[in-house]
């Protein structure tokens, strides 16, 4: 049971979008899926035995690996940010959960990132605050306008003491 356990989860790792490596606490790298290729144009065999800093990733995604394995390493616990790098298909922001894995005495024994591309959502994102500044600029220029051209509640109470103002 525990064979095809691990069986199954090597295939939905191997078909997995998101990147997934294992790194050891010498920063090894002795696991990358196949979806690392179209961030990188490098084949997972080429990077799996190698340390970080010997592999040709991109500095960017080397440094945060390093940062948040360090992190991990000194809290045991579970580590989440986010990267925006410059890879084989251009400008990419991911997700990076950093899990601690631990051998059968309880001792940390390795880190398994999971990498998920969020590019998309960000481009989303920033265009809705664009568009949303646009319309805050836009009310507060027809404020402004109105303020100009509106006299005050109070100079039209003073002339007309029983009147209100309904804006549409």
């Amino acid at each position: 049971q525990e064979q095809e356990m691990r069986g199954r989860m090597q295939s939905l790792s191997e078909n997995s979008l998101d990147v997934i490596l294992r790194v050891m606490l010498d920063t090894e790298i002795s696991y990358i899926n196949p979806s690392i290729e179209p961030y990188t144009n490098l084949k997972p065999e080429n990077l799996v035995g190698q340390k970080l800093n010997d592999t040709q990733l991109p500095n960017s995604i080397v440094e945060m690996l390093h940062q948040v394995l360090g992190k991990v390493v000194s809290t045991s616990e579970k580590h989440e940010t986010e990267l925006e790098f410059i890879g084989a298909s251009g400008e990419r922001v991911v997700t990076t959960n950093a899990i601690p894995e631990f051998d059968k005495e309880g001792k940390l024994d390795s880190v398994l990132f999971v990498l998920h591309d969020i590019t998309h959502r960000k481009i989303i994102e920033m265009e809705l605050q664009d568009k949303n500044q646009k319309i805050t600029d836009s009310i507060n220029y027809a404020r402004h306008i109105q303020n100009a051209i509106i006299p005050s509640m109070k100079q039209i109470q003073q002339e007309f003491p029983n009147s209100f103002m309904f804006y549409r």
